[in-house]
């Protein structure tokens, strides 16, 4: 059976340090991020549905890391984490010492 998984994000982003430019569209980032947790199996035929809003930086390596994961489903929670948690972020454009906040619904159906 052939999973087909819909998301929908919503991708903030806050500065740490002082000022508030921003050098590249958050849009490349958020497609980026939503392609890695897309293609990414989860484990098993978990439901997999929800809202989950996740809180990461990434380093100058471009390694994702993830401060928090805030979501109802811990099934969807530990998927998310799997899928991003220390891989490399292939976007130029993501800036070491910014906070990114990515909100995401998850809808499942096959």
């Amino acid at each position: 059976m052939k999973l087909t998984i819909l998301i929908i994000a919503f991708l903030f982003s806050t500065k740490m340090f002082a000022g508030n430019e921003t050098s590249c569209s958050s849009e490349n980032i958020k497609e980026n991020i939503v392609e890695m947790i897309s293609t990414k199996t989860p484990p098993a035929d978990f439901d997999l549905e929800g809202i989950v809003t996740i809180q990461f930086t990434v380093d100058e390596n471009q390694l994702i890391h993830i401060k928090n994961i805030n979501t109802r489903n811990t099934f969807l929670a530990d998927h998310v984490l799997e899928s991003l948690q220390n891989k490399v972020l292939n976007c130029d454009c993501a800036q070491p010492g910014t906070v990114y906040v990515l909100r995401l619904q998850y809808v499942q159906y096959s």
